[in-house]
């Protein structure tokens, strides 16, 4: 096929996916490359870049193993507010879990003094997936002060750390942190169940007590895709 066909198939291609998706609900299965190829008489590469174009755009998903399909509306969260991720979920009417990928205590000097602690003590760390639903939105490594470590005999598939701090007589006055992004490794894509490149919307924060001690830092790597915060700022006059 001429180079001209090729982009005029994969626009083609493109255009029909899309109004596919403005008719179908969020995660609903669409064809595949060699359907798509077959449907509209192109080669499998053009049926691919359509695909991949509407990805990259984030009008699909496409998860590894399993295909393309139209793509979910993304969470908000508001700006300046402290909830955890199980209460964010749950105030959307959704179910929050996790499957915990590790856990357990270890000695992390660096990290402990990152927290203002003793870095010959252990720390808690517990990496998790997160999930809406059961469909994964983030990846999420938390660090804890050893004399934390009762947390470890709770299920931490489904119990919230915060709530489980509050439980153990800490208060969470405070949380300072920062968003980045990045694309995911190839690892990271396997556990959330997408093909690279992935997006993900990472955000380190610090929790403090009121006496501005640290009880929790924390990087939680959110699918792009899935995930927004929402901000508000006042006008400089």
């Amino acid at each position: 096929m001429a180079a001209n066909g090729t982009r005029q198939g994969y626009r083609q291609i493109a255009d029909w996916l899309l109004a596919r998706c403005a008719e179908l609900p969020p995660g609903s299965p669409l064809p595949s490359e060699s359907q798509l190829a077959e449907q509209f008489g192109v080669h499998r590469m053009t049926a691919r870049h359509a695909l991949e174009t509407l990805r990259l755009d984030g009008k699909i998903e496409r998860r590894q193993g399993a295909g393309s399909f139209t793509a979910q509306a993304p969470l908000h969260r508001e700006e300046a507010i402290l909830h955890s991720f199980s209460e964010e979920i749950r105030r959307r009417g959704a179910v929050p879990s996790s499957t915990v990928i590790e856990q357990g205590l270890q000695i992390l000097p660096a990290q402990a003094l990152l927290m203002g602690l003793d870095p010959r003590q252990p720390l808690v760390r517990v990496y998790r997936i997160r999930r809406s639903d059961d469909t994964p939105v983030a990846l999420e490594v938390c660090y804890l002060p050893g004399e934390l470590r009762a947390v470890l005999d709770l299920d931490l598939s489904t119990a919230s750390l915060h709530q489980a701090l509050k439980d153990l007589g800490y208060a969470l006055s405070k949380a300072t942190g920062y968003i980045s992004a990045r694309l995911a490794t190839v690892r990271e894509c396997e556990l959330l169940g997408q093909e690279p490149p992935t997006a993900l919307l990472v955000e380190s924060r610090v929790v403090r007590d009121p006496d501005g001690l640290v009880v929790e830092s924390t990087e939680t790597a959110y699918l792009g895709s899935r995930w927004a915060i929402d901000t508000v700022a006042a006008v400089k006059p």
